[in-house]
C-alpha cells in the first residue's frame, strides 16, 4: 500500500531524497525496538547496533527534512520504549530463543546502556553535517520568506489529521506491546505536525513532509486495526482490494500532475542551451525566469543561473533579485551592464509560460507587459526565438 500511495508517487517525480531519509527513519525505529527487546543472553548485538548507528549517521547527509523529523521522532520512540508496554524475554543458558515472556510495563534499566551507546556513536558521525545545518538555521535570511513563521494549514492536511491522529491514539492505547505503541505514537505525532506550515523553508519541510511520512505509519496501523475487528475474510479482502485500487489511481494521478515540473526543460529550452554552449564569444551565468527552471539550467550548463521570483525573495537573495530585474529592464534608472557583471551573466533565457499554469501568480515587481519590456531592452540581443522561449545575449555594443 505504501508503494502505491499517491504521496510517495509524487516524490518519485519531485525528488526521492526525502524517501531515502524516511526509509532510514524506519530502519532506525526497527533497530531501536530490536535493541530494546534483546534478552539477557546478548545485551550488545552489533548487527542491530550497526543498523542504528548507520541510520542516524546517514540521515543528516541525505536529507535535511528527514534529519529534522528524526530529531523529533527518536525522543518520542525512546519515551515509548521506556514507559510503554512490553514483553520481557526470559533466556536460558545455551538456548538462542527465549523460552518465556514476562509482561513488563517499563524498559528495564539494564537494556538502556547498549541503546545509548549506539545512539551516541551514530550522533557523533552525524555531527559532521552540522556546519551545513548552521548555514540553514531558521530565520537566518537564507530561506525565510515574508509571512507568519508558523501557521495552520487549511488544505488536505485537516483531512489527514482527522484520518491519522484518532487511529494513532487508538493503536497506541489498544496495543499490547511497545512496537505497536511506537507505530501509534509516530502516527499521532506526524499527524499533528502536518497541520502546520511555515514561511521559513527550514521549518516548513518538517511540517509539510510529515504529510508523506505519516502514510508510512498509517497503512500498517490501518491493517492491524482492521484485522483486530475480526471481520469475515470476504469483507477484509474486498476492502483491501478497493483500497489498493483507489490508492493506485491516486498514485498515477500524482505522477502525472507532478510531471509538470518537466515543463521547465522543454526541447526549445534545450536548443537554447545548446546555442549558449556553442557561443563563439563564450558564456558565463544564465538568467532565467523561474526558480525551478534555473535549477535545470544550472545543472545542465554547470553555471550560476540567477532567477526572478513570484514573491518577495528571502533577504539573502534580494540584492541579486534587483540586479536580475535590472538586466531584464524592469528597474528604472539602474545600470543593466553593471548589474550583469555583478551577476557574472552573459545570457537571458526566458520561457514565457512561467509562472507555470498559475494565472493568479505574477512575477515579483514585474511590469504589466513584462516580456515586451525585456524584448525592447537595447542591451539584449535576441539570438533565438521558438514558441514561448526567448534567448538573449547581453551586449554592450547594443547600447
Amino acid at each position: 500500500m505504501i508503494a502505491v500511495d499517491p504521496f510517495q508517487g509524487e516524490m518519485f517525480v519531485t525528488g526521492s531524497l526525502p524517501l531515502l531519509g524516511f526509509s532510514l527513519i524506519l530502519v532506525l525505529l526497527w533497530a531501536l525496538m530490536k535493541a530494546a527487546d534483546h534478552g539477557q543472553s546478548n545485551l550488545y548485538d552489533w548487527k542491530i547496533g550497526g543498523a542504528l548507528i548507520v541510520s542516524i549517521a546517514l540521515i543528516p547527509y541525505i536529507n535535511q527534512t528527514a534529519a529534522g523529523l528524526a530529531a523529533i521522532l527518536i525522543p518520542v520512540a525512546l519515551g515509548v520504549l521506556m514507559f510503554g508496554r512490553r514483553y520481557y524475554p526470559i533466556h536460558f543458558m545455551g538456548i538462542d530463543r527465549p523460552l518465556h515472556y514476562v509482561r513488563e510495563k517499563r524498559w528495564p534499566l539494564i537494556f538502556w546502556r547498549p541503546t545509548v551507546v549506539y545512539l551516541v556513536i551514530g550522533t557523533i558521525f552525524a555531527c559532521g553535517a552540522l556546519p551545513w545545518y548552521f548555514l540553514l538555521k531558521p530565520v537566518n535570511g537564507l530561506l525565510r520568506y515574508e509571512g507568519p513563521l508558523i501557521y495552520l494549514a487549511t488544505d488536505i492536511a485537516m483531512f489527514q489529521f482527522i484520518l491519522t491522529v484518532p487511529l494513532g491514539l487508538y493503536v497506541f492505547f489498544k496495543a499490547e506491546n511497545f512496537s505497536r505503541q511506537i507505530a501509534g505514537a509516530m502516527l499521532t505525532v506526524t499527524g499533528t505536525l502536518l497541520l502546520f506550515l511555515s514561511h521559513d523553508e527550514t521549518i516548513i519541510n518538517i511540517f509539510y513532509r510529515s504529510r508523506y511520512l505519516v502514510m508510512m505509519f498509517f497503512y500498517p496501523a490501518l491493517v492491524w486495526t482492521i484485522r483486530s475487528l475480526h471481520l469475515a475474510w470476504p469483507t477484509r479482502y474486498t476492502v483491501a482490494a478497493a483500497a489498493v485500487g483507489i490508492l493506485f489511481a491516486g498514485h498515477l494521478y500524482a505522477l502525472d500532475a507532478q510531471s509538470d515540473y518537466s515543463l521547465f526543460m522543454s526541447p526549445d529550452v534545450e536548443t537554447a542551451l545548446e546555442i549558449i554552449e556553442n557561443d563563439p564569444d563564450g558564456h558565463s551565468g544564465i538568467i532565467s525566469n523561474a526558480y525551478s527552471m534555473s535549477l535545470w539550467v544550472s545543472a545542465l550548463s554547470k553555471v550560476h543561473a540567477p532567477n526572478i521570483w513570484v514573491s518577495k525573495p528571502p533577504k539573502a537573495y534580494q540584492n541579486e533579485d534587483k540586479l536580475v530585474r535590472c538586466v531584464l529592464g524592469w528597474v528604472d534608472g539602474c545600470e543593466p551592464l553593471l548589474a550583469s557583471k555583478s551577476l557574472s551573466t552573459t545570457h537571458v533565457l526566458i520561457d514565457e509560460r512561467h509562472p507555470c499554469r498559475h494565472s493568479h501568480r505574477k512575477n515579483y515587481l514585474a511590469p504589466i507587459d513584462q516580456w515586451s519590456v525585456t524584448a525592447d531592452s537595447e542591451w539584449l540581443e535576441l539570438v533565438y526565438s521558438q514558441g514561448s522561449v526567448r534567448l538573449y545575449r547581453i551586449h554592450e555594443s547594443h547600447i
